[in-house]
């Protein structure tokens, strides 16, 4: 494809995505199978331009007066115009590219950039969602907010049910992926970018089908690094999902014990099968549960044989995603307060089935991917206020992060990491 050609697919994506409303990586997708014409390099430039434009769009908006696709790309190669000076020539209208530039976008362009923003235009984030932020970051709100909308790496946990970091590095380095440690998981991998831009896909390589490795961020590993699984405990993961936390949890209990992972959706946990037999996971057992709200005297339908036994429950739950915004930029374009509210009333009722599980002594992992305190330390808090039976233990760590009232918030600027919050809660004995 011709460059002008990668602009105009790049301003039919973000059309469609607004249009929509669906995910970009699910629109990107959809856009490859479709136009299998497009090669590796062309599809590579053109998630490029849509991700550089949804992470800063109200900074681009507020540029160029206009939230249309064509305008923002505009507006996008201008403030990169070092990479390619010759970018205005590619807006002819001829062939496949882009229409010319309007009279408005030449005037924009033409005119010295106002250096007066608002500060939710600035940091790229909704404006309703601004004192949320303020209140986690507070002064190193510039910082932490810059670190959420760089581009994240791609980490691997190693299997250590298969294979030991050295060799998994090595098995990586002859299928042309080069990795470094990285800097906190001991047992992680960071992948080091190819000097050609072009990354095999790490789904169809032997390692990944050996089952030595899994895609995962940093933040996740150390998330369950710190919940001290027990090899000979009983642990019950409420919100499986995908599984990633499962097989982590499982290599970290060294295939001992017994792991109950639950999820009120039955297709995304069947989807856990395949990574447990490829990782050689096997003291998993899946459960489907009902959407339940516990209440006073009732039993739990899908979970009354676990109640009070439970040594660990891990409470990974539904949240904004504001933590992963470095992966999912246009997560946060989408997240409304309503959806912010479901969420927080989800992870109430997750919370309390928590409760009813955990065993004297035991505990309660409660994990989000946010870094909004209302999802956090406000609902711990809520939480402790009519479970004084439970307790907040403090985690024994160097890992770099910020310590709040209730558990750690790690961070893309701080930890290097998405964001995540941990909260430990102990029911006293």
């Amino acid at each position: 494809m011709k460059p002008g050609a990668r602009v105009q697919a790049a301003i039919d994506i973000l059309n469609q995505i607004a249009e929509e409303k669906n995910p970009a990586e699910s629109v990107l997708k959809t856009w490859a199978r479709k136009n299998r014409y497009a090669g590796s390099k062309d599809r590579a430039q053109i998630r490029s331009y849509v991700f550089d434009v949804i992470r800063n769009w109200s900074s681009l908006a507020w540029t160029m007066d206009s939230d249309a696709a064509h305008a923002l790309i505009v507006g996008c190669l201008a403030d990169h115009e070092n990479e390619h000076p010759e970018w205005r020539d590619w807006f002819d209208g001829e062939g496949h590219n882009p229409e010319p530039l309007s009279p408005e976008e030449q005037e924009k362009l033409s005119k010295p950039r106002a250096e007066y923003k608002p500060d939710w235009v600035k940091h790229n984030v909704p404006e309703w969602l601004l004192p949320d932020l303020e209140k986690t970051f507070g002064v190193g709100l510039t910082d932490e907010l810059a670190a959420l909308n760089e581009r994240a790496p791609i980490d691997l946990r190693v299997n250590r049910l298969k294979v030991v970091r050295k060799a998994a590095r090595a098995h990586l380095r002859r299928a042309d992926i080069a990795t470094h440690a990285t800097p906190h998981a001991e047992f992680g991998l960071r992948v080091e970018p190819p000097e050609n831009s072009k990354l095999p896909d790490l789904t169809k390589i032997k390692p990944f089908l050996d089952g030595e490795f899994e895609i995962q961020d940093e933040g996740s590993q150390l998330v369950v690094s710190l919940a001290n699984a027990g090899e000979s405990q009983q642990v019950i993961e409420l919100c499986a999902g995908g599984g990633g936390k499962t097989v982590a949890l499982a290599d970290a209990m060294k295939n001992k014990g017994q792991i109950f992972a639950c999820d009120i959706d039955k297709r995304r946990l069947e989807n856990i099968r395949p990574r447990m037999q490829r990782a050689n996971v096997r003291n998993v057992q899946l459960r489907v549960l009902q959407d339940w709200s516990p209440k006073a005297g009732e039993t739990d339908p899908d979970l009354e044989d676990l109640k009070g036994a439970v040594d660990l429950v891990v409470a990974d739950v539904p949240c904004s995603g504001s933590g992963a915004w470095r992966r999912h930029p246009d997560a946060k374009w989408r997240l409304t307060e309503t959806n912010l509210d479901h969420y927080r009333r989800a992870q109430a009722r997750i919370l309390q089935r928590a409760a009813l599980l955990t065993k004297p002594g035991g505990a309660i992992l409660y994990i989000t991917c946010s870094v909004l305190e209302s999802e956090n330390d406000d609902q711990i808090n809520a939480f402790l206020k009519s479970h004084d039976e439970f307790e907040v233990c403090k985690f024994d760590t160097d890992i770099p992060r910020k310590n709040t009232e209730f558990g750690t918030q790690l961070t893309p600027y701080t930890t290097g990491t998405d964001g995540f919050y941990i909260s430990r809660l102990q029911r006293k004995l």
